[in-house]
């Protein structure tokens, strides 16, 4: 029994003795830094500590937090962690960034390898946050020496990171200053208070605070749609004042339109200060060359002086300036005090000034004509230099005791023809040249405010895009087109292509359109790309581009440019364009300019054009095609030809001379409710009377202005000169450039648009046309069988 008992014994002794050693092995075991659940159960000084040691092998294993706690607790592991590493620990923690010594480590590391920024956006936006910059996301570098970075994408600018508090760096790789002053594919240097961009494009808009300044050393600066262009080297100063953009330079800057590559529109040495609203300050000793159609006008000035390209600029100026206006091909000319202006017409611009030249004391204008006709105005009498037959003006002074004013009566001698036929050629003309360009390159002289291809012109504005634009976003992602890429685009898939085209794809055109118009500047060319690039969607577009080149080389001076892109209209615009142009031809320039002046306040109502040419003595002919049933049944026509029939004005503005009815009455009528057409029986329709009608073709109008329902159309009257027929004129604002009926004429009697108005020059004889009341006589005759 003992022995049994002492056996027992041994054996428990036994297996205490091995549990133990079995315990204690397990204490002693190593822990194992490659399994994810031991690493993630590790407290903040343990993992200080095996980052200390090098134990853990894979950093991966260690999540944001882990590491972002580590470095706070211990920023001196930051050296121990690669770029991936740290730049996702201080991501998840930012404060990190405001510790000196890892913002050293970090920007060392940037130096040689910019990777560590790019490939952490959160920490590239925090270490420009450093600097002040914001940084916008997507936005990456190309390089960083420690002190400047060159932005990367599309618009990669350099600059020094201290200079530039406050500023917004954006994805495509523009820096936007602090006060909104944007910046592309620039150098951009702080010296003083002066930053001096060097190349690339410089965008202001106004609202900016005043006294900001920069220099441009070759740099384009964009402003209110126009471009400012220096040559490369050069230099042009740039201040922001609270009402305008001031430009400086002793070198001719060029101005040219934003939308339209190649179209010089002025120029400058000196001082220009530039507002909205077609009004620039030409500052003291500045020169400033003015491009109108094919010439040239240079104008000169010892003092600040005022220059408007609308004919109501100088009367709403300060007076205590001189003051130039040019309205098309005329002027106006004010000095003050003993400030000189002198203009010079040098290359065949045949320009009239109009009344008045005013002269205050100790004030003078000089005139040149080229460099052998010269007229001088000034307290003393006018001189005439040269040969006088080249001046365009002769001037007739009135004194009164602060000035002398020049009145200008003229010394063209107009064609002995009448205001109408003037009008109707220029219209003729224009007509004539949209047909023919269209027919020769597919794509005319104009096109609709509210076509596409107008949409296309447009970048996308938020809150105010079209339909059409919105569409366009969502299948390109939003697209800000230039005039030269909406063309192309517009050619190829609006006309040319059908929908099952391999090219017709919005990206695909696009990206080609970006990548010829680099190399195509002019219609011509680009008519010519899309014509042979539709044939063959296979075709490789380098070899149509040089080969286009090689048969239309892109002219050296932009003025030899044929053609140029189509012009954005309307039906009112059309008809303001014409009648403009027409009085400037017939020496009517000084009537015209009040006329221009009451449509432009009037916001360009036909109306209101209408009313201002009757004021200077035009003559008003009422048409009603059917004065019982309007062709449209609408009320409106029904209450035009009451008010007129009942001796009113029409439409409550415009007094009307004759009537002219019942020229085309209409067969059928259109319920207003139903939209329903129905005929009409014999007893119910209006008797046909041409008489009215053939004595306004035998009469002498031959042009005039046509403004229907209200206003709500406008068109040109012109005689055909073959047929002798009177036609309209029309602009349809919803077509492109290249569509036949953008501009459409079509026979008066055609002219759809149920009662309306002819307005006719004051040499037009209405005399042979009915006046209201001898209409109602007849009228009273025929219903009384007389």
């Amino acid at each position: 029994m003992r022995k049994k008992q002492l056996f027992l014994l041994l054996l428990l002794f036994f297996f205490s003795i091995m549990n133990y050693v079995v315990v204690a092995a397990s204490m002693h075991e190593e822990p194992d830094y490659n399994n994810p659940t031991f690493i993630s159960g590790l407290s903040t000084q343990e993992v200080i500590d095996a980052l200390r040691d090098r134990k853990i092998v894979n950093i991966l294993l260690l999540s944001d937090d882990q590491l972002a706690n580590a470095l706070s607790l211990n920023t001196a592991l930051a050296s121990r962690l690669a770029n991936p590493d740290l730049g996702r620990a201080v991501a998840a923690n930012p404060l990190l960034m405001e510790v000196t010594s890892i913002f050293n480590d970090i920007s060392d590391r940037a130096r040689t390898d910019v990777t560590i920024l790019n490939d952490n956006g959160a920490l590239l936006q925090l270490w420009y946050k450093r600097f002040g910059i914001t940084a916008e996301e997507g936005a990456q570098l190309i390089s960083y020496d420690g002190v400047s970075v060159t932005t990367k994408g599309p618009f990669s600018t350099w600059f020094v990171l201290e200079d530039h508090s406050g500023a917004i760096v954006a994805e495509d790789g523009r820096l936007i200053f602090e006060n909104g002053i944007e910046v592309r594919s620039a150098q951009v240097l702080k010296t003083g208070d002066y930053f001096t961009i060097r190349g690339g494009e410089v965008f202001l808009t106004m609202g900016y605070a005043a006294g900001k300044s920069f220099v441009s050393e070759g740099a384009v600066v964009q402003f209110a749609g126009k471009k400012y262009i220096v040559g490369d080297g050069k230099l042009m100063n740039v201040a922001i004042q609270d009402d305008g953009i001031l430009f400086r330079s002793q070198n001719e800057v060029t101005i040219k339109e934003e939308i339209e590559v190649g179209k010089t529109e002025a120029s400058f040495t000196g001082g220009l200060r530039f507002f909205y609203d077609h009004h620039i300050m030409l500052e003291p000793k500045t020169t400033f060359t003015d491009f109108v159609g094919d010439g040239a006008v240079h104008v000169t000035v010892n003092d600040r002086t005022n220059y408007y390209t609308t004919s109501v600029g100088c009367s709403t100026a300060d007076q205590s300036f001189s003051c130039v206006e040019r309205d098309g091909l005329t002027m106006r000319v004010t000095v003050v005090r003993d400030a000189e202006v002198e203009i010079s017409d040098e290359l065949g611009l045949d320009m009239v000034a109009v009344s008045p030249i005013e002269v205050s004391d100790g004030g003078k204008v000089t005139y040149r004509k080229g460099e052998l006709g010269e007229a001088i105005f000034s307290s003393d009498p006018v001189k005439l230099k040269g040969d006088l037959s080249l001046l365009p003006v002769f001037a007739v002074g009135a004194h009164d005791e602060a000035s002398i004013v020049y009145t200008f009566i003229g010394r063209q001698q107009y064609p002995d023809v009448s205001f109408g036929s003037t009008i109707a050629a220029n219209a003729q003309e224009l007509f004539a040249r949209y047909r023919d360009l269209l027919a020769a390159r597919g794509i005319g002289t104009h096109y609709g405010a509210k076509s596409e291809y107008n949409w296309l012109m447009q970048p996308p504005i938020p809150g105010k895009q079209s339909d059409y634009v919105l569409w366009l976003g969502e299948r390109s992602g939003g697209l800000g087109l230039s005039q030269q890429e909406a063309l192309f685009i517009t050619m190829i898939e609006k006309r040319m292509l059908p929908p099952e085209h391999p090219l017709y794809s919005l990206d695909v055109l696009v990206a080609e359109a970006k990548l010829i118009t680099k190399k195509l500047s002019t219609t011509e060319q680009i008519a010519a790309y899309a014509s042979l690039r539709s044939k063959d969607a296979n075709s490789n577009p380098e070899e149509i581009v040089n080969r286009v080149l090689e048969e239309q080389p892109t002219p050296s001076d932009p003025r030899e440019v044929k053609g140029g892109f189509p012009v954005r209209t309307s039906c009112i615009e059309l008809c303001e364009s014409i009648l403009r142009s027409a009085h400037q031809e017939a020496g009517k320039s000084a009537e015209y300019s009040i006329v221009r002046q009451e449509y432009i306040q009037s916001k360009a109502r036909g109306t209101k054009l209408a009313q201002a040419l009757q004021e200077q003595g035009w003559k008003v002919i009422f048409m009603a095609p059917d004065s019982k049933n309007p062709e449209w049944s609408n009320p409106q026509h029904l209450a035009a030809i009451s008010q007129v029939m009942n001796r009113q004005k029409w439409y409550g503005e415009i007094s009307v001379d004759a009537v002219v009815t019942d020229f085309k009455p209409s067969e059928s009528r259109r319920d207003i409710s139903t939209g329903e057409i129905i005929p009409l029986i014999t007893e119910t329709m209006t008797p046909r009377d041409e008489t009215a009608y053939r004595k306004l073709l035998e009469s002498n109008i031959d042009g005039g202005f046509i403004v229907a329902a209200g206003g709500e159309h406008t068109g040109i009257l012109m005689r055909d000169p073959v047929t002798g027929q009177l036609q309209v004129l029309e602009n349809h604002y919803n077509y492109g450039p290249d569509t036949s009926i953008t501009l459409e004429a079509s026979d008066l009697t055609a002219f759809d648009w149920g009662t309306f108005i002819l307005v006719v020059p004051p040499d037009a004889d209405v005399s042979r046309l009915p006046t209201v009341l001898q209409k109602l006589a007849m009228n009273d005759q025929r219903n009384t069988g007389g």
